[in-house]
């Protein structure tokens, strides 16, 4: 029987910025004993309508700008 491998679930949350992925990667590691990370990229302007990119934020204290696509820029 194979050994399962830990897949930590970084996704966007390092904001675009290298150094704070490579951060989440080393807690992964240190944390959650991770075998690997995993993040995410997509196209919101292909995935969502322009009402979509262009709503506020749900939740506030969970955004960095306004709107949806601000937020994600």
């Amino acid at each position: 029987m194979k050994q399962a491998k830990v897949i930590a679930e970084i996704g966007c949350n390092h904001k675009g910025e290298m150094e704070i992925a490579k951060e989440m990667i080393k807690i992964a590691k240190i944390f959650c004993n991770a075998d690997v990370v995993k993040f995410q990229k997509r196209s919101n302007k292909e995935l969502l309508s322009d009402d979509q990119n262009n709503a506020p934020q749900p939740n506030p204290l969970n955004s960095y700008l306004y709107t949806y696509r601000e937020h994600i820029e």
